[in-house]
């Protein structure tokens, strides 16, 4: 499956795309369904959609429902509380789809040496007693939001390749790590640069590296949906497909291309 550019900082949705060019369902459906996701740029695809009616054309009635961290969308969309999603893959999604209960149907976020991508921050406080790049972080804490979730993975990659021994703080959501970091009860942390940049700019945060340059062409997001969805409703998985695709190809357009003006 082609993974859509990956030329984009902020990251995008690049790559979801069993292709922008699907043509849309001929009969709209109007069938209600509810698609998971986290208020990121990485995101934008559904967020496009939706806005510009693209579900709608393609015979679906989207709800959103937001979540606070990757792993329980991938548990909501094997319970069947929604019905498809975007989101890092995390130790659950792995374990599910091991098990049989989800399939990955798409790819989004994807990171590339050498582009702007995921940031590696430290707190201020660790910031001034040294922690000023990743070769540095041995024996500080690393946030993340539970354990097998893509910060998991990310502060794992980079202590190892650091030599570095690094204490991992679940906390849950994004925004107790965000409180945690600035006011310096965790060390460090990674995370997309359209959150990344802002911290930074706060004074509370120094912004110390990127993950690209440890972990090069790492799969960040994927799309994804249940095993009955998959195999029972592969027209409605098709239609979704559509009507994301389209959501992707409007924000790479104007985002990463520039083929609609800045």
């Amino acid at each position: 499956m082609k993974i859509i550019d990956r030329r984009q900082a902020l990251g995008l949705v690049g790559g979801a795309t069993l292709i922008a060019g699907l043509p849309m369902p001929a009969i709209a459906m109007n069938r209600k369904i509810r698609v998971g996701a986290l208020r990121f740029t990485s995101h934008s695809g559904s967020f496009v959609a939706v806005e510009r009616n693209y579900f709608k054309d393609a015979g679906l009635d989207v709800e959103l429902k937001f979540f606070q961290a990757a792993q329980p969308m991938a548990v909501a969309i094997a319970s069947g509380d929604i019905d498809y999603a975007v989101t890092a893959v995390s130790g659950g999604l792995i374990s599910l789809a091991d098990k049989g209960a989800i399939k990955v149907i798409g790819g989004a976020l994807t990171e590339e040496a050498g582009i702007e991508g995921q940031k590696i921050l430290a707190s201020d406080a660790a910031f001034k007693a040294g922690l000023v790049s990743p070769s540095k972080l041995d024996g500080h804490t690393y946030g993340m939001s539970t354990a097998g979730s893509s910060f998991h993975y990310m502060g794992s990659q980079v202590a190892a390749k650091e030599g570095a021994t690094i204490k991992f703080k679940p906390l849950q959501k994004i925004g107790a790590i965000i409180g945690a970091l600035k006011s310096g009860q965790i060390d460090a942390w990674s995370i997309v640069p359209h959150i990344a940049k802002p911290l930074a700019k706060s004074g509370k945060v120094h912004i110390i590296g990127n993950i690209s340059d440890y972990i090069p062409d790492y799969q960040v997001t994927t799309v994804f949906t249940s095993a009955k969805n998959a195999a029972e409703e592969k027209q409605m998985t098709k239609n979704f497909i559509a009507g994301f695709a389209k959501g992707v190809a409007d924000y790479n357009a104007a985002m990463v291309d520039k083929t609609q003006g800045d």
